[in-house]
């Protein structure tokens, strides 16, 4: 999403600009990091086909991330580093437990409805399609 990128791009040059030496109010990039922390997870989720395990995985994550880009912000890189590689560890966990549960469809993309297809049930789907391809 385009949307997403640009946040990312912003706090990574307000960040670059901060450890450059630049008087920045490192309270602006923690909210897009965090911003973009919930983004991430919920782009994931989309992508990982994690039904049965996605709340448990999707608070994890979350706080992790969290944690991980505040260590970022407080340049503790040894937190950094341990959060960042546990964080990003759980995503192929995810994927092995939910290769592994024979249950684990996903509902379609489009919610079910017993409505006949008019035009405005066309249109509610269209919308909902494009708020979950964007961020």
């Amino acid at each position: 999403c385009p949307v997403c990128v640009g946040v990312l791009l912003t706090w990574i040059g307000f960040l670059a600009a901060a450890y450059l030496g630049q008087p920045i109010d490192l309270t602006i990039p923690a909210v897009m990091m965090g911003g973009s922390v919930v983004g991430f997870t919920y782009y994931l989720e989309k992508k990982l086909n994690a039904r049965r395990f996605i709340n448990a995985w999707r608070v994890f994550f979350v706080v992790f991330g969290f944690v991980t880009v505040y260590a970022l912000i407080r340049e503790e890189w040894v937190w950094f580093v341990i959060t960042a590689v546990v964080t990003l560890a759980s995503v192929p966990v995810v994927i092995g437990l939910s290769k592994n549960n024979p249950n684990n469809n996903r509902p379609p993309e489009v919610a079910r409805t017993a409505v006949s297809n008019t035009q405005s049930q066309q249109n509610i789907a269209a919308i909902r399609k494009k708020m979950e391809d964007c961020c």
